[in-house]
């Protein structure tokens, strides 16, 4: 969004990666505070301080900049005269406006928990009062179609619809040469969106619901693309990615049985991907062999049934994050995934094994630092060797209700720094407290939520 409202320079490098700088600056200056760190140490979650937050309220205020629709801070512009000249408004859930008012400077228009608000409103009104915005985020928002006046928003830079109510775009969503971001997922009503991507030629994020398209939905222009969410595997298999230089992020979902070969060649020739989320709608995925192809990818999503895991030598050669998720895997995992070089993070989820015990190998998961494990409803035992995991750092362990106790071995392992409970049966949050105190004494924090 940032880069939607023109505060990134275009040179340097990636817009993406100098907005992340300059947050990371505001963080070291106290002026912004994480809330949540991901897994490998990056901003997941921000927010401000109240004293931040009201002041810088009290600036915009001052400087007729923003006009806050509803809420309990209402910022309110002294004058008719001063709301048109606002550049951003954001509207809440227990505000009532009217669209209708004249706002020639408007260039973010942003809806929040919109489904409470009372307010005559309707995307035609949006799309012919506010043609200069820039940014529009209609997520939530009870509209069920975009009219065909959007195409005359040539100015617009973000488009998030996200969790709406729309049923269908129409064709002229082409015509916004401009548009950056288009944000369509988890939107269940929408049915399908016309072929026009590809002259977006200014895409660089496009979030979708994979069920929604099937079909043909040519994407090979787009040579600034660097996230493509949650693709049908079927519109993947209709056109050339060859041409996606930028792709650093892509999901894709769907059948991977009788392409299996083909996609994966794709995939090995997008030289910047470096996150790659597949999701099998089969009882199991086909062999993953050829994952090792993807020599880029450094971030790995399986959702799906695995018969056998691939060999370690089959995984990507630099894999540092992987994610399992439904895999129904009855072998011990650790006995392969200990033995990549560089895993960093890893998160068992979902039915991802369905054994009684894990066991964890000395010298097993040299560059190990997070370990997640997560709704391993027949889990029964952790058992680990001294030296396993000498790195580390974080384990969380969330709905393992069949989960008795933590292993004695953990009292060894110096680098823990964090220890994660959620939704764990009483017992074993009682040993913690009681018999099993003296395991987890040296870690700093423990939490249970």
């Amino acid at each position: 969004m940032w880069i939607a409202e023109g505060l990134i320079p275009q040179h340097g490098g990636k817009m993406e990666d100098v907005a992340e700088e300059y947050l990371n600056e505001l963080i070291d200056r106290n002026m912004v505070q994480v809330a949540r760190w991901s897994a490998n140490e990056r901003v997941k979650h921000c927010q401000l301080h109240d004293l931040m937050r009201d002041l810088s309220i009290s600036k915009a205020k001052a400087e007729e900049f923003l006009y806050i629709h509803g809420n309990l801070d209402t910022v309110a512009p002294a004058s008719y005269q001063a709301l048109s000249r606002a550049r951003h408004r954001a509207i809440y859930s227990n505000g009532s406006l009217s669209l209708k008012e004249s706002s020639p400077n408007l260039r973010s228009l942003l809806f929040f928990k919109v489904d409470q608000i009372k307010c005559e409103i309707s995307s035609y009104d949006i799309c012919t009062c506010f043609k200069l915005l820039r940014v529009l985020e209609l997520e939530e928002l009870k509209v069920s179609s975009i009219p065909r006046e959007i195409g005359e928003m040539i100015h617009l830079r973000y488009l998030g619809l996200k969790h709406s109510s729309i049923k269908e775009l129409p064709e002229e969503i082409g015509c916004l040469s401009n548009l950056q971001t288009l944000d369509i997922a988890e939107n269940f009503s929408l049915g399908k969106i016309p072929d026009v991507l590809w002259k977006m030629k200014s895409l660089r994020h496009f979030y979708m619901h994979a069920r929604l398209l099937a079909g043909k939905l040519r994407i090979d222009t787009l040579q600034n693309l660097q996230t493509l969410s949650d693709m049908h595997i079927g519109s993947w298999n209709e056109t050339s990615p060859a041409n996606l230089i930028s792709l650093r992020k892509l999901g894709l979902k769907g059948s991977f049985t009788a392409n299996r070969v083909r996609i994966f060649n794709s995939l090995a020739k997008l030289v910047s991907l470096h996150s790659l989320s597949l999701k099998s709608v089969d009882v199991v995925f086909p062999s993953l062999s050829q994952l090792s192809s993807l020599r880029y990818v450094i971030k790995l999503h399986l959702s799906g049934g695995i018969i056998k895991l691939p060999e370690p030598h089959e995984f990507p050669p630099n894999l540092n994050q992987l994610t399992l998720y439904h895999s129904r895997l009855d072998k011990n995992p650790m006995e392969i995934l200990e033995k990549l070089p560089y895993l960093f993070v890893l998160r068992l989820k979902s039915s991802s094994f369905l054994g009684k015990k894990l066991k964890f190998s000395a010298n097993g998961f040299p560059q190990l630092e997070f370990l997640e494990l997560e709704f391993l409803e027949f889990l029964e035992a952790l058992e680990g060797e001294e030296s396993a995991m000498p790195k580390i750092r974080s384990l969380q362990i969330v709905r393992c209700g069949r989960l008795r106790m933590l292993p004695e071995e953990i009292k060894y392992v110096t680098t823990l720094r964090e220890l994660v409970f959620k939704d764990m049966p009483r017992n074993f949050l009682d040993r913690l407290q009681g018999e099993d105190s003296h395991k987890v004494q040296h870690v700093p924090s423990i939490v249970k939520l």
